[in-house]
């Protein structure tokens, strides 16, 4: 079986980027690669990097964000953020960064917005800092406090690139019939494209709806953020049987 390998955006404009700037922000839904440009990025990287994980469920608690930051670079944890956001500042200056890091934070835009506050501050104080940070996020809008960084925005791709690319990701095995299903299942995200092919028979994608198909993929990206088990469900156009994909973590 030929397994489609979707195209990773070049990383160049973002090493441009920041080899001008100490910080720079990847910007784009969920589905467009942001997480494969940046591991495309730190597998370039000289020095060392800090990939920061950050749980979307903590959100709800102030300064959470900057607890996994601080824990993540190894700095001091202070017991009061509310209280003193300089003493955030001092601690991330304390943890004595490689002039040659690089910080990797994803899905900075689903962090509690006080620790973006925080961040924001920090970055705009750092502009001489050697050390490089890039976040991804799916919007940034103009009143976030990371609005200010330069970036790199991944864009949807058009009903007849992803025709294009179903195609030529399985090798000439795809009819392009399927193409056009798959293509206008993926509503212009390359890796639930992806997700489609790889992961249905051939005959699903005619069995299923567009919609079917595109929450199934989504369903899938999601699962990469969050493991879990998780079942798909589909019940055929007349009722009388159903489709299951079960996904189990390793």
């Amino acid at each position: 079986m030929h397994i489609p390998t979707i195209p990773t955006p070049d990383p160049d404009h973002l090493q441009t980027l920041l080899d001008r700037h100490t910080a720079a922000a990847v910007v784009g839904r969920v589905g467009l690669g942001k997480t494969g440009l940046l591991r495309a990025l730190e597998a370039r990287w000289e020095g060392p990097v800090f990939r920061v994980h950050y749980n979307r469920a903590e959100a709800g608690t102030d300064y959470s964000g900057i607890d996994v930051l601080l824990a993540s670079l190894g700095a001091p944890s202070i017991e009061d953020a509310t209280a003193a956001p300089e003493a955030v500042l001092s601690a991330l200056r304390a943890a004595e960064l490689p002039d040659d890091g690089l910080i990797v934070i994803l899905g900075a835009d689903k962090m509690d917005r006080p620790s973006q506050d925080v961040l924001g501050q920090w970055l705009r104080r750092s502009q001489s800092g050697r050390t490089r940070m890039v976040i991804s996020v799916n919007a940034l809008p103009t009143d976030s406090p990371l609005a200010p960084l330069p970036t790199v925005e991944l864009r949807e791709l058009d009903h007849g690139e992803l025709v294009a690319l179903a195609q030529e990701e399985c090798g000439g095995g795809l009819s392009e019939a399927a193409a056009h299903v798959a293509a206008a299942a993926s509503s212009g995200l390359p890796l639930a494209l992806r997700h489609i092919l790889e992961t249905l028979p051939r005959e699903e994608l005619f069995q299923s709806g567009k919609e079917e198909l595109f929450r199934t993929a989504m369903g899938i990206l999601g699962l990469q953020e969050r493991v879990r088990s998780k079942l798909f469900l589909r019940r055929d156009r007349h009722g009388r049987f159903f489709s299951v994909l079960v996904y189990i973590p390793r």
